[in-house]
């Protein structure tokens, strides 16, 4: 069953000035007016008390009034104020014990509603990890089918709306741990993955048109299938996705190209190929590694890396609503 991704619900230094009424110059004491008949060790000043009074001038008057600030506006007493913590005020978990191997989710400005998903998926995107990066998980979550609704109080619509990623997976963290009292730590594990590195030869890579011949900017967009990956204005890290599932592996960008690129690669599926000894596609087209080093100059490199891995402590099957 293919699981749909749940789109993301998605000083000011001031340098005052040193005014000459700060009454800096009455530290110097008044040795009354001097005569023709006055010595010159009567004129002379003490040049002790001319470094003082040098650097007293240098120096800004510590006195001196700050200048007032002013007062908050609307916008800033808005990004000041604590923001509200919301969470699903309605959560439905049913088991879903239908045949179908179809499945997705339905998006509203209220909540989220997946149809025939698992445990697995949901646990994995609510903690930002991989399916196959979570352990210790049993049979019956990762096996078992599941309809999900998430959906929050009306009065807490626009909120919902205005939340980043990890705000959305927090909320669906704490749901998990009420309903299914879920306890999990992280970890890493070494694993075998590819490096993408430039090729010999060098990169092939076409550089991205910005603008249409009339100057009109060109919109940055990809789109990416089963054996396809179609993007313009896009990076080599926006391909790596499309790499790890060709091979079934993670990649690493080693390429160090930092450029944009329109790409329109196809290649033979086959996500049981590790290498490019193991590529033996049914059709025509050539495989992912093959495609990579003659159409763009890349090549994937076997290594291994430490990824992010989630591991259940405890999970408990939800109770039906």
């Amino acid at each position: 069953m293919t699981e749909l991704a749940e789109p993301d619900l998605a000083g000011t230094f001031r340098l005052s000035s040193i005014k000459k009424d700060t009454g800096i110059f009455a530290m110097i004491p008044d040795t009354g007016s001097a005569t023709p008949n006055s010595s010159a060790k009567q004129r002379s000043v003490n040049p002790l008390l001319c470094a003082v009074v040098l650097i007293a001038c240098i120096i800004p008057a510590t006195h001196a009034q700050p200048q007032a600030t002013p007062p908050p506006t609307a916008t800033t007493q808005a990004a000041l104020a604590p923001v509200k913590e919301i969470a699903f005020d309605v959560v439905s978990i049913k088991q879903n014990k239908s045949d179908s191997m179809g499945g997705g989710a339905r998006t509203s400005a209220d909540g989220v509603i997946f149809v025939n998903t698992t445990l697995l998926f949901q646990i994995a995107r609510a903690y930002g990890v991989e399916l196959d990066q979570v352990y210790g998980l049993p049979d019956w979550a990762r096996d078992n089918h599941y309809d999900i609704q998430y959906k929050v109080a009306a009065e807490d619509v626009a909120a919902y709306g205005k939340l980043h990623g990890a705000e959305n997976q927090r909320m669906k963290q704490a749901v998990f741990e009420d309903r299914l009292k879920l306890k999990v730590h992280f970890g890493s594990k070494e694993v075998p993955m590819y490096q993408l590195v430039i090729a010999k030869g060098g990169p092939k890579l076409q550089e991205a048109k910005l603008k249409a011949p009339d100057g009109t900017p060109i919109a940055a967009r990809a789109k990416m299938g089963d054996g396809m990956f179609k993007g313009r204005q896009v990076t080599v890290s926006g391909l790596l996705n499309s790499i790890k599932g060709a091979t079934g592996r993670d990649v690493i960008d080693k390429t160090g190209l930092t450029g944009r690129y329109d790409i329109n690669l196809r290649w033979a599926p086959d996500p049981g190929a590790s290498s490019p000894d193991d590529a033996t596609p049914d059709d025509a087209r050539p495989s992912i590694f093959v495609v990579l080093e003659e159409q763009l100059g890349l090549k994937l490199e076997p290594t291994k890396g430490a990824v992010k891995t989630l591991i259940i402590d405890h999970i408990e099957p939800p109770s039906e609503n």
